[in-house]
């Protein structure tokens, strides 16, 4: 695996990790839920 992929990888996990807490804060987790 390259340097790019590994910081594409961590960069979706990091921000699939920030929506889900943002929508969780937001009261709407069962509907992101199904996107992430």
């Amino acid at each position: 695996m390259s340097t790019a992929d590994q910081n594409d990888l961590t960069g979706a996990l990091v921000g699939g990790a920030a929506g889900f807490i943002g929508a969780k804060a937001l009261g709407a987790s069962d509907k992101w839920a199904v996107v992430a």
